[in-house]
């Protein structure tokens, strides 16, 4: 073959190549395009048909305000107003919360010498007997869930008793796991689980809120895979949901609880589920006003839509259980209901 058409058919070859290229990544952008709309569009429909219409326009209203306040607070001169006044705040919050004045020492640094016990005992008297609010006199509302000074004694000699146990190894601390599997099976009676009921004790009533929305995040992937988990909760639920939602990346929808009843609002909650949908709450009182959501009806929900529903109970634990038996008004709440999967509570606040 000649040199000259050799030469052309090689040049025709890499424009040809060049031009397979070219469309290769435009048929790249496009569906790449084409999954980012196909995204966002969804996005937009679970939105229009959780919140509707006027709740998606004040949802992006309120939106679009907070980003422009944002800015407007980064302005100059707005800025250096700002920033004077939350440290005018913060040195106010220093003065009443950290103790000053004469009489009062401050150890920033391990001592050179040890302290003896008796200096430990002088400086836990000279702690304990700091000004405070007088919780002692019942001039706190919450905080303090006091038992009396019996009780108070009772449980300072059972924790001296296992105040060097570690519950991670049961084999060392036989008797703390079976208190703990004691403990567990009688709250189990109380709210009434059915046969194979499970429980753990945790610190507190915030770490089991974020166990079981941990849980909860956990089965939706393994069982449908869900990689952008959303949970449901009335706007009067325990701010350890918000919590959890930061912790763990679980988006969080708010439902209004309208006066007079102040509970949540169950037709909105059913709207607002959708396939990334992972829990449903419901309190057992809610903390703001001590009122009971309709758990039944969450209950019916759950089970029609195959979704847990968590039963908040962290404030008047071992109070609501004994209602109904002490002669007062009271309402299924608990295991009873097939649809409550899971409940977090909490000896402290009764």
């Amino acid at each position: 073959m000649p040199t000259n058409l050799r030469s052309g058919l090689s040049t025709k070859d890499t424009k040809s190549k060049g031009t397979l290229l070219a469309l290769n990544i435009d048929l790249l952008r496009n569906i790449i395009f084409f999954f980012f709309l196909l995204r966002w569009t969804r996005k937009a429909a679970l939105k229009l048909k959780g919140r509707g219409v006027i709740g998606t326009t004040v949802d992006t209203y309120t939106s679009i305000r907070r980003v422009l306040y944002g800015f407007f607070l980064r302005a100059p001169g707005v800025r250096t107003s700002v920033q004077r006044q939350v440290t005018e705040a913060i040195t106010k919050l220093e003065g009443k919360l950290i103790s000053k004045g004469p009489g009062v020492s401050r150890y920033l640094t391990l001592p050179k010498e040890g302290w003896t016990n008796q200096q430990v005992r002088a400086e836990l008297i000279k702690l304990s007997e700091m000004e405070h609010t007088r919780w002692e006199d019942g001039l706190v509302s919450g905080a303090v869930y006091h038992g009396g000074n019996e009780l108070v004694k009772l449980q300072a000699e059972a924790f001296g008793r296992f105040s060097v146990a570690n519950p991670i190894h049961p084999d060392v601390f036989p008797g703390v796991r079976k208190m703990e599997a004691e403990i567990v099976a009688m709250v189990l009676a109380m709210f009434n689980a059915p046969p194979g009921g499970a429980g753990v004790t945790t610190s507190g009533g915030t770490e089991s809120i974020l166990m079981a929305c941990l849980s909860a995040r956990q089965k939706a992937y393994a069982e449908r895979g869900v990689t952008e988990p959303e949970m449901i909760l009335p706007e009067t639920a325990h701010t350890a949901f918000r919590k959890a939602g930061s912790y763990f990346n679980i988006k969080i929808h708010l439902v209004a609880c309208p006066s007079p009843t102040y509970r949540v609002h169950t037709p909105s909650v059913s709207r607002l589920i959708n396939s990334n949908t992972i829990l449903l709450v419901g309190s057992a009182p809610n903390f703001p006003h001590g009122i009971i959501d309709d758990i039944s009806a969450l209950s019916r929900i759950a089970l029609r839509r195959h979704l847990p529903l968590h039963v908040d109970c962290c404030l008047g634990s071992f109070i609501v259980p004994f209602l109904s038996r002490a002669g007062f008004e009271s309402e299924p709440f608990d295991f009873r209901l097939k649809g409550v999967t899971s409940i977090s509570c909490d000896t402290h606040k009764y």
